[in-house]
């Protein structure tokens, strides 16, 4: 099922698809005692606008304008008094993805 979110980023309304993450192979430094290389790495969100131009953001600068009426939705189904045990609901569904996290 697929479910798009809509979001506000720097004031204007947008549509969310997803998250990703983008990696950058750094080579080892030539110099005597440098840095022996790695990876970075930083999680960005795609958007689309309502003309349907793609975007990418920071995660950190997103605002959700749904994420009240999900918690009402899922406190809703299960008959919960409190928004933070909706969390459970959430990881009873999940196929036990993030169990070894």
């Amino acid at each position: 099922m697929s479910y798009m979110r809509i979001c506000e980023y720097k004031g204007k309304t947008y549509i969310f698809h997803k998250f990703f993450e983008r990696k950058q192979i750094i080579p080892p430094s030539n110099m005597i005692g440098g840095h022996s290389g790695g990876t970075i790495s930083d999680v960005f969100a795609i958007l689309e606008d309502y003309d349907g131009n793609i975007i990418e953001a920071y995660p950190t600068d997103l605002k959700f304008s749904d994420t009240n009426k999900m918690i009402n939705t899922l406190t809703n189904k299960r008959k919960i008094s409190s928004p933070t045990k909706s969390i459970d609901y959430v990881n009873e569904y999940s196929n036990g993805c993030c169990d070894e996290l």
